[in-house]
Order: C-alpha cells, then structure tokens, then sequence
C-alpha cells in the first residue's frame, strides 16, 4: 500500500526566552515505527531545509524501528523537539531527545506529544500532522475473509477434480495474504507495539489537548473522507488530506514551511490552501489534495442525511444513484466515491422533487465546506470522498454507529443498507452477450461501470505489433470474474483466471485485424459492477531501451533491508530522479522484485503493463513472488559517487520464488537510478530458479510504467525472456536518451 501518514500539523512560534507566543507551532506526529522509516527521515531532512525561527516552531515526535533505515546513528526509540535549519538534506542535526520507546498506536501518545508541544512552543495557531500508513475508516482484512469463505465453499462443494484443485491452489494463497493484511481504518501503524490509531481513537486523543487546533493534517492515503473530517469536526478548524493514495515522497515539507516562514501571518484558512496548492506542484500536476472547513461538518452532514431519507421514502430513484454511482471516480476501495461528483450526478438525474432538493442542498453545503482543492485530470477529485456502496452490496458491517460518528449521527449507513437490497440495471453496452453481438471499444480507453449478469462480449481493432494490455477490475467477492481475448475466428488466444479483483492479459498482436474481449462469471458468478481496460505500451514511448555490455555493481557495503515475504520500504534516493518527467527523491522498495513511487509495495501478483490501477508508477527490473532469504542474501540498497553522478543501487540477492511448500532456488538481480540522465539500469547475475515454472522470467514482469498506468515500456511478460550475466537499459527519450560516444551498446529490438 502507499506511504499511509496521517501528518497533524500545529504551528506555533515562541520566542522561548521571552515566553511571547510566535504565530504558528507545525507540530508531526512521524510514526516511523514501520517500513516507512526512511520516509520519515526524508521529510525531517526536507523540514529542516527550512528550520525553525522566532516566528514558525516546527516540532516532531519521531519514532523509529530496527532494520529499515541505519543512517542517522540508527536509533530505534521515540525522540522528540525542535526542528532546525542546516544545509545537509541527508543528515538530521535537529537535537531530539529520547522520550523512551512510545506506542505511536496509542491515543495518549498523541495526546502527550501535542500538549507538550503547545506548553512548550506556545502560538497563535497550531497545526498538526499525522505521518504514517492511512486508509479511510474501513478494514481490508473483511473483504479478504469473503474471498477465503467463497474458496472454502468452493473446495468443499466442486465436484469436478480440476475446480477442487483450483479453488485448493487459490485457498492456500489467499491464506498466505491473509497474514499480511494490514488494518486500514487507521492510522499510525506502530509495528513495535503492534498497535495502530483508528479514526475514534484520533478523536478521543484530541479530545484530551484542551487548546483547540487550527489544522489537522493527514500526510497519508484515503483520509481526506466526509466520515473522517466529521469525526474531528469540534477538534479543529480546517483537516488537510488527500482523497487518493499518496506517492511515499508525501508532502512537499521543504515548500510548504518555506511559504509559511515567509509570510508567518498567514491565516490558517490561507496556510491550508497553500499545503493543496504545493502539494499539487510537487508531482507535476497530478494526485489529489484537499483542505476542508470542520466547522461546515455537520451543516454537511444533516443535509446528506436528508438526501439519504429522501432517496428511501421516494424509493423511485435507484437506478439514478446506481448511474451517479459508477460515474463518481472512486480511490483504492471501489466504494470511497467522490462526493461532489456523486451529488452533481444525482442532480442532473433525479426525478423526484425531494431528492432533487436535497441533492441540491448538499451540494450547495459541499461547495462552502472545501476551501482549496487539487486533484490531477486522472482523479477527479472534487475535495471529499464518501462511502458509497452499490446496489445488491450491503455495506461493511463495520460501518456502524459503534465505530463510525458519521454513521451513527445520519441516515446514510441506513440509505446503504437500502440500496443493497435492490437489483442492479444492465450496462449501456448491452445486448453483447455473445460473439455476434460484441460492443465496439478503442485502445486507450478505460470503461467503467459494467455489469456482467452473463457473458459480455466486447470487440476492438489492434495493429500488427502493439503490445497491448488488456485489464479487468471488480470486486471479486461480488462475483468472480475471468477475461480471455479471442481472435475474429473466435480462437481462445489468451486468457487470465485467477482469484483476485484484478485479471489482465498482455498480447503482442501479430497481425491487423478485429479482435474480441469476453468477460465471465466463474461457475456461473455474476457482478453487478467490472471496469476494463485497454492499452498499448508502444504508444507515447518515453525511454529507448539498450542492450549493453554486462556489469553487475559490487554491494558489499550497501545497507541490508529487513524484509520477509511481500515486504516493502520507502527509503531516501539521496538525489531527485526524475521518472517520466516527475522529480522524486524517496522510492519504495519491494521484495517482490520492483520499485515504486507509489503506495503499493506488498503486490505479489505480477501483471502486464500499462495498466491503470496499483502500484502506479513502476521500475520491475524482475516483478514476481519472491521470497527474500533470511540469512545469506536479502534486499540491499546503496547511494554512492559524487552530487550530479550519484547511483541508487538496489540488489535481491538470492531471493527465492514462493511456492506453496518449499521455496525454490534463489536468483539475484538488480536495479541501478543513475542521477546524470535518469536512465535505469537492470543487472541480471543469476535469474534461474531451479524450477521451470518461473526461470528467466517465465512468470515475471519487467519493464517500466508511468504514475497514471496508461504508458509503460514492456519487455517481457510471463516470458523466460531473460538470461544470467546480461544487462538492460532504459534511457529517457530526450533526457540524456542519446547512446554516449565511444561505447558498443546496441539497440535492442
């Protein structure tokens, strides 16, 4: 998943000495407790480009973990104070001091630290920052369960010997998954303590700092919900947070205390527009970010209340919501809608006068809620999320008065639970049931909002050589789903069925002509609601790739990560590496053989590319379900050479493939950034794992993709395309793309 912080920023500035209040305290609550660690760093360093002065106090509680990060003297227990200015962006010089090992889990940690913070740096306005993994208010591990329950069923039930191994196969990996599977109703992940914050318990924890705070941040995933911001409604006046997932470079901190320092007399209304707007800046336009006023929370809330009675007692309009539905762009879940695009739908579709009004008052109360908002043209973000379930899907039993204020203080928990009991209306693509009658669709499109009650059947036209990726998303415990792509004689050329929310193929098409897409439900599945989607990677090609002489880079003195299977950690590149014309300078890395500047590090299910859906941006030098060993090899990572040549260097060394006994033999490659042109670089010194089910790539992916999903560079897809002792590399075009003088690389094709 994505860097998950929840950032609360206080500002408060104090002149220690004098005891006179400073204008703002910019407090951050850095759990880096977890994987995200050198994250942390990163953005200790970027605040302390800007440092603290008589009239802005930045102040961190940070708190650190074994085994992800060692720079910085490799401290693992909890340390707090003030953050000063220095020149090194690699070094922390702020003098924190040790408060003992905290449970950042624990909502009188939270409440500690801010009301240290406040006594100690008093100020006129106070910001805080929550900083680790975050996920809207909802629990991922429930919808695991239905799959685990369904291929129970389907074990127990199959008659047919080939479906019983099947759902036996799909069983013990969905197990496996199942120890992984984070919480995401909350945030501040504290692996020490095994603890985490959930929503309420935020709220509780602000409940207990008696000075109430200008803004409350999320630097996190999924926060920025109607159901989080009325959770913290009375605890602040403005929540800043993002409605998307978060790349782990999170915010821009080095930019948005540069701006407050300038102008320290900013008010808090200003202060949070200006973190949306710098947000936005710092990826080029893309991802989302919103401030949100707290004191129009409940205004906000009554009126959707009143929609969500009216919607009931009309009774009329559900085939309105269901379209408004699948037309609002959703985040990560594919029920944390967009509101302000669900309340526009509804308006341009309601037929009854009181659910019209209603809508439109909604509306009217959302617009005067959202002070600033950003959102890339990808993500249609319009400042709030909801939870929005479909028809014939009753929500989660977790959303409920106990767990959720929002919930329990509206009708619209009970306006889900009515939508749930409804059908479903087929798509607009219908009849396409058959061959015969299959729907016309482009390459470059991605067409949401389908319904397969039976087969669906789709056609597109595809030239000789593009090297398409054709991918279906649904809710797979809503019905499970396959995908197969046909020829215009109706032979089966490839197909993907697995048990997952996500199946893709990746054809290389070998002659112009009509090809055909069918969707099915498994055994008969039906789901009222896919998403399909349909790309070239030879389209808008941004890197050339070379064949050049094999070097594998020595990593004996590289840092070794801690890493088990389906691990992942962001850490600090030490340098801006610009990836498909976006700078960052933290990347996650991954055990199952890719790097991102994404959220998503734990996907071990490789797919083909381009595909837009997670993990986003993607550097897979060998994308597969590798299993780090626990001695003699690892994951290893190093900076090294000199400021404007500089190398992040990434080994898997003897990693091996995970099966569902034993492991196989162990491979090792890498994956080299050089900082003077941006190229990548994959070393293969060993890509044989003893088993010919995956050797040299049988069943990997590699090649790069770019943050939207809709461009990438394919070199192979579950293809043994590779060989031991051979390198790749990659060159941005017009970017330093250009083969060096005097070298022997040779254009690969």
């Amino acid at each position: 998943m994505k860097k998950i912080v929840v950032l609360v920023f206080v500002f408060a500035a104090l002149t220690i000495c004098s005891a006179v209040a400073t204008d703002w305290t910019f407090m951050v609550y850095l759990d880096g407790d977890n994987n995200l660690e050198g994250a942390g760093i990163d953005d200790i360093n970027e605040m302390e480009m800007v440092g603290s002065n008589d009239d802005i106090k930045i102040v961190v509680l940070f708190d650190r973990i074994p085994g992800y990060d060692s720079s910085n003297g490799d401290w693992t227990d909890t340390r707090r104070g003030l953050i000063i200015r220095d020149s090194n962006p690699y070094l922390i010089s702020s003098p924190l001091d040790s408060v003992g090992e905290k449970n950042m889990g624990a909502p009188a940690t939270l409440s500690e630290f801010v009301n240290w913070a406040i006594a100690t740096y008093p100020a006129n306005h106070y910001a805080l920052v929550l900083w680790n993994h975050g996920g809207g208010w909802r629990d991922s591990a429930a919808a695991l369960a239905k799959k685990i329950a369904y291929w129970e069923d389907a074990a127990r039930t199959s008659s047919a010997p080939a479906q019983r191994s099947q759902a036996l196969l799909r069983l013990e990996k969905l197990r496996e998954e199942q120890k992984k599977t984070p919480v995401l109703k909350e945030v501040c992940v504290d692996n020490t303590s095994g603890d985490v914050l959930y929503t309420r318990e935020v709220r509780q924890a602000l409940e207990g700092v008696p000075t109430k705070l200008d803004i409350v941040g999320f630097d996190a995933c999924l926060m920025q919900m109607m159901e989080v911001a009325y959770e913290v409604r009375n605890e602040a006046d403005y929540m800043v947070g993002s409605e998307h997932t978060e790349p782990s470079d999170g915010w821009p901190y080095h930019l948005i205390l540069a701006d407050l320092r300038s102008n320290p007399g900013m008010t808090p209304a200003q202060f949070a527009s200006v973190i949306v707007s710098r947000y936005g800046e710092s990826y080029g336009g893309a991802g989302t970010q919103s401030a949100v006023d707290l004191s129009k929370m409940s205004g906000l809330a009554s009126s959707l209340s009143s929609f969500a009675s009216a919607m009931i007692s009309a009774d009329t309009e559900w085939q309105n919501y269901f379209h408004s539905r699948i037309n609002s762009v959703y985040y990560s879940d594919i029920s944390f809608r967009d509101l302000g695009t669900f309340l526009a739908q509804m308006i341009s579709r309601a037929q009854s006068p009181a659910v019209l009004a209603a809508a439109e008052q909604s509306q009217s109360d959302f617009l005067s809620a959202v002070v600033a908002n950003h959102s890339g043209s990808r993500e249609g973000a319009s400042g709030l999320s909801i939870y929005l379930t479909n028809l014939s899907s009753y929500p989660s039993g977790n959303y409920n008065s106990s767990q959720i204020l929002f919930a329990a203080d509206t009708q619209w928990d009970e306006m889900l639970l009515a939508a749930g009991a409804k059908s479903i209306p087929d798509d607009d693509h219908e009849p396409n049931d058959d061959f015969e009658h299959a729907s016309q669709l482009q390459v470059g499109s991605s067409t949401v909002g389908l319904c397969c009650v039976n087969d669906d059947w789709f056609k597109v036209s595809l030239s000789l050589g593009a090297k398409v990726c054709i991918a279906m998303y649904h809710e797979f415990d809503a019905g499970d789903l396959e995908l197969e792509l046909r020829d215009a004689s109706n032979t089966l050329l490839a197909t993907s069925a697995t048990g997952y929310d996500l199946e893709s193929i990746y054809y290389e098409v070998p002659a112009n002509g009509i090809y055909y897409i069918r969707v099915y439900g498994y055994m008969g599945a039906k789901n009222y609601f896919y998403d399909l989607h349909i790309y070239d990677s030879n389209v808008s090609q941004k890197f050339q790739l070379y064949k050049p002489s094999y070097k594998f880079e020595d990593y004996s003195a590289a840092a070794r990560l801690i890493m088990g299977d389906d691990d992942f950690t962001a850490v600090s590149i030490n340098f801006d590496f610009s990836f498909y014309g976006t700078k960052h300078s933290t990347i996650m890395i991954c055990a199952n053989g890719y790097l991102t500047f994404g959220n998503s590090g734990n996907i071990y299910a490789n797919q083909a590319i381009p595909i837009p859906i997670e993990p986003g941006t993607l550097i897979a030098p060998f994308w597969d379900d590798l299993v780090p060993p626990d001695t003699g090899g690892g994951v290893f990572y190093e900076t090294r050479g000199e400021a404007g040549h500089r190398k992040l260097i990434v080994t898997w060394a003897d990693c091996s493939h995970w099966v569902f006994a034993n492991h196989t033999a162990g491979i090792t490659f890498q994956a080299v950034l050089s900082e003077s042109d941006n190229s990548i670089r994959f070393n293969y010194q060993d890509v044989n794992f003893s088993d010919s089910r995956y050797n040299f790539g049988e069943s990997a992916t590699v090649g790069l993709q770019d943050e939207t999903g809709t461009l990438g560079y394919v070199y192979s897809y579950n293809r043994a395309s590779l060989a031991d002792q051979t390198s790749l590399l990659f060159m941005p075009i017009g970017d330093g793309g250009k083969t060096p003088a005097g070298t022997a690389w040779v254009v690969y094709e």
